[in-house]
């Protein structure tokens, strides 16, 4: 479901539409994982598992992400938000 609350204001240059924020977004993708009848750890496990089936492009974003070569969010901080969770 997405609200119009959880639009939030990005400039790209000169062509400035809506973009959907963080929280709207997580909502989309779990979301989809339903309507597909994948829970989140099917997810994970497929994503981080065998690569051979992916395009080239999400094989290069999941081995920069594991290789921990991003600017945010390295492996770390997502297993740092798992134990730090007020439900873990």
């Amino acid at each position: 479901m997405c609200y119009g609350s959880m639009l939030q204001q990005t400039s790209t240059g000169t062509n400035s539409s809506p973009k959907l924020g963080s929280l709207a977004v997580v909502e989309l993708v779990l979301s989809i994982l339903k309507l597909h009848g994948l829970t989140l750890g099917q997810f994970l496990v497929t994503m981080f598992g065998d690569p051979t089936g992916f395009s080239a492009s999400a094989k290069s974003s999941i081995w920069w992400f594991i290789g921990g070569c991003t600017k945010n969010d390295h492996p770390v901080d997502i297993v740092n938000a798992i134990y730090m969770h007020p439900w873990a």
